[in-house]
């Protein structure tokens, strides 16, 4: 295994839910830290990828 793909279900609720920001926030530091690549499913515009960048 080389990527873990976060459901898009999580990814487009971030912005009205600290649970699921939390969630892939753990899930990106947790891949990051076993070398695996992230993928990020339900990416809809630049504010959405500019956020899950900063996560890593």
């Amino acid at each position: 295994m080389h990527r873990l793909k976060i459901d898009q279900s999580f990814v487009r609720r971030m912005g009205s839910s600290a649970h699921d920001e939390g969630i892939v926030r753990a899930i990106s530091d947790m891949t990051h830290c076993l070398g695996l690549q992230v993928v990020a499913e339900g990416v809809e515009d630049a504010a959405m990828l500019h956020r899950l960048q900063g996560f890593g």
